[in-house]
């Protein structure tokens, strides 16, 4: 009757570990399936889960980065203060979203840098605490941005170098641009 129990409990034991891994494995699936880099680490800065996305973004592939710190993805300039910044975090951990105001860039594997945006989120698991960062490269984004900076300056000098007065407005009448002529009227 041991026997049998003890057979019983260890077939219930493979069970659950085959069910865990099975749990496992959808959700690295659903983290695959997410847009924008994802990498969990644990409180230390090392990385314990990557998804495709982040595999595409760094260059490195998976087997390359689990079980590395984090901050081999980072530009060598931001690695100082890296530590402390973790440290700060595990302190008092608290989501953080993207688009913080931080100006932040990412380190590929072949040595080149491209702008980011991170969002990170604690988890708890088994107490132990570990970080879910959501990465996102925003090259594009930032090259728009340098794009409709560079038009608006045109633009500002096009219309500074009328030599009437001249006024732009916006649909409520609002004053949106003038050029020098207009200021001295």
């Amino acid at each position: 009757l041991l026997a049998h129990a003890r057979q019983e409990g260890v077939a219930l034991e493979e069970r659950i570990a085959a069910e865990q891994r099975r749990a496992d494995l959808r959700f690295r699936d659903l983290v695959d399936l997410a847009p924008d880099g994802v990498i969990v680490c644990d409180a230390e800065g090392t990385m314990l889960l990557v998804n495709v996305a982040a595999e595409r973004m760094f260059g490195f592939v998976r087997t390359e980065l689990v079980g590395r710190s984090l901050e081999m993805l980072l530009p060598f300039r931001a690695r100082p203060r890296h530590a402390a910044h973790i440290a700060r975090f595990a302190a008092t951990p608290s989501t953080r979203p993207m688009g913080s105001g931080l100006d932040l860039a990412g380190l590929r594997k072949d040595g080149s840098e491209f702008p980011i945006e991170i969002s990170l989120s604690p988890l708890r698991t088994a107490g132990a605490l570990t970080v879910l960062a959501a990465i996102r490269d925003i090259t594009q984004r930032k090259q728009m941005e340098e794009a409709t900076r560079r038009a608006n300056s045109y633009l500002t000098s096009a219309v500074d170098s009328i030599q009437d007065a001249f006024a732009l407005y916006d649909e409520q009448d609002r004053v949106v641009l003038v050029n020098s002529a207009f200021r001295q009227l």
